[in-house]
């Protein structure tokens, strides 16, 4: 799964996306300067999309 080039495009788009929003988020609503926004953005961006992914695989399973 994580060789796939379609998979690893996905994670890092939505990654990228994710951090995006966190980013805006940090920077409209707090007082922290930007470079603190950044760096708290990219590790939440990839963890809401690992997160996003193990809800998927987790509901994946087979109806009792």
């Amino acid at each position: 799964m994580w060789k796939d080039r379609v998979f690893l495009s996905v994670f890092v788009g939505s990654s990228l996306l994710f951090a995006g929003l966190c980013f805006g988020f940090l920077h409209v609503f707090s007082d922290l300067p930007t470079w603190s926004s950044v760096l708290i953005a990219l590790p939440s961006g990839v963890l809401a999309f690992l997160l996003l992914l193990w809800l998927q695989i987790a509901s994946d399973a087979p109806s009792r």
